[in-house]
């Protein structure tokens, strides 16, 4: 029978009692450290660690990944965003994928995938970073030095790069995800593009130019098999056109996902160093030697990246 003293909830998470009410908070809580006790984790919902993730772990989260202490060799995967209280430190297997934005104190050697942007209090090392949004290092002191960072909109940073010019790499203004499904879609088009040229060129061969002039009334005259061989390439041909002037619009739908709201660029409100690359849009610019207080952006008319003052 019905037990009284039985609560079943319908969703997986935390249980509170406040008031004399019992409800039932869609997050995980782990009091303490992600390791061999708990184990790795997959839950619908946040998942809320008071301590850090150890190396060899993963954490995956439908919604939040809020992480008290730091992230070692593991890895993150969040369908919202990626809250790290103090900093992630990678070897060779740390990765973070989130559907969010993803914050931290610091990184050294992570992978990171953001959706939104990527905001670090202090500094980020040689990491590889994609963002859809923005980077920034939001210290005074902010600094970016090594690694490969990718950002839609923007990089920023007190300083970029480092005295004995380690490898930077930049770049903003790039979709790559977008120009990927664009180049398909070309492909495509190109595919159905030969098929005309492939199909005209049978029609000529076949029956001259005088198919072209008035298929109809050239139609009548033929023998029946010719007949039906014309028919069956006009048919193809017609199947074709009508392919390919929806790949056509379909390619225009994808060309409006590149445009920007605003004009991409990268800051670095003291200093970058020789030895950092810019890429920025299609254009790029190997930095030389020192740059103070700049700001870097695409040329719209000579598609050269040009400098101004950064504040």
């Amino acid at each position: 029978g019905f037990d009284d003293k039985v609560f079943l909830a319908a969703i997986d998470g935390s249980v509170k009692l406040e008031k004399n009410k019992v409800s039932v908070l869609p997050v995980a809580m782990v009091n303490g450290d992600v390791d061999l006790d708990y184990g790795n984790i997959d839950f619908n919902g946040t998942v809320h660690i008071t301590g850090s993730v150890k190396p060899g772990f993963r954490v995956k989260a439908a919604s939040d990944i809020i992480i008290e202490k730091d992230v070692e060799d593991a890895q993150l995967i969040a369908g919202g965003n990626i809250h790290i209280k103090l900093g992630v430190v990678g070897k060779e297997s740390v990765k973070l994928i989130a559907g969010g934005e993803v914050r931290a104190r610091f990184m050294q050697n992570a992978r990171v995938e953001a959706m939104k942007s990527v905001l670090i209090e202090d500094s980020i090392i040689n990491c590889d970073i994609l963002s859809y949004d923005s980077i920034i290092v939001n210290s005074p002191t902010g600094k970016i030095i090594g690694g490969k960072l990718v950002a839609l909109n923007e990089v920023s940073a007190s300083v970029i790069g480092t005295q004995n010019e380690t490898s930077t790499n930049v770049t903003v203004g790039r979709n790559f995800a977008v120009e990927k499904e664009l180049a398909d879609k070309r492909a495509e088009i190109k595919i159905v593009k030969d098929k005309i040229d492939e199909i005209n060129s049978q029609l000529k061969m076949q029956f001259g130019d005088e198919i072209f002039q008035n298929p109809k009334e050239y139609i009548k005259i033929l023998p029946a098999l010719k007949k039906k061989n014309c028919l069956l390439l006009l048919n193809d041909l017609s199947n074709a056109n009508r392919d390919i002037k929806q790949l056509i619009e379909e390619s225009k739908v994808i060309e409006a996902k590149n445009k920007f709201e605003k004009e991409p660029f990268v800051k670095a409100t003291n200093k970058i160093f020789g030895g950092v690359v810019l890429n920025i849009k299609k254009s790029v610019k190997k930095i030389e030697r020192p740059v103070d207080n700049a700001r870097f952006f695409e040329d719209p008319l000579e598609k050269a990246i040009r400098m101004t003052s950064a504040v």
